[in-house]
């Protein structure tokens, strides 16, 4: 932890090995964080300063997203193929879909009814219905995408590839 003020570390959170997708909750006490070496997810007390294993996860957990009220919490697995949507209530699984090969990066439309996850080895992005988990539409991209953001005022997602391309796709034309 930072004091921003001073730029000086305050504190040091124990967390495994590769730390990789953060989310913190609304309530600026609780954050998630995904383990990606050590197959675990995480979560943090921040005015405590402490963490919990609160999941052991598949392989290679890497990307997290909270829904915009903070109730769901989604976990692209890269090693299982695999987005999992978690209850932040009782940090169970209550649902998941299988992407295609290596979900890495996610996005999420505004109002929380979409999610957007790039598929590193099968490159592609994928547009999840974040209702009922179903994989609604995925598109070709150029190599190992790896980077995604959701444009709010244009509809727009934006997808960068390791070759050195940047996709945008008009989410409008994409299916609902």
């Amino acid at each position: 932890m930072v004091d921003i003020e001073s730029a000086t570390e305050t504190e040091v959170i124990p967390i495994a090995a590769a730390p990789r997708g953060i989310d913190v909750m609304p309530d600026n006490n609780t954050a998630y964080v995904a383990a990606m070496y050590a197959d675990k997810l995480f979560k943090i007390d921040l005015e405590a300063g402490t963490s919990e294993v609160v999941m052991d996860t598949p392989r290679k957990p890497r990307h997290l997203n909270l829904s915009p009220d903070g109730a769901y919490l989604y976990m692209a697995v890269s090693g299982g193929d695999t987005i999992y949507k978690i209850d932040t209530a009782t940090d169970e699984v209550v649902d998941e879909v299988i992407t295609d090969r290596e979900p890495r990066s996610m996005s999420m439309s505004p109002d929380g009814s979409a999610l957007y996850v790039v598929n590193y080895y099968e490159p592609s992005v994928s547009k999840i219905s974040t209702e009922d988990m179903e994989v609604l539409q995925t598109e070709p991209t150029d190599a190992n995408p790896i980077g995604i953001t959701y444009d709010a005022a244009t509809q727009q997602v934006w997808v960068a590839c390791y070759g050195g391309s940047l996709i945008v796709f008009d989410d409008s034309q994409l299916a609902v």
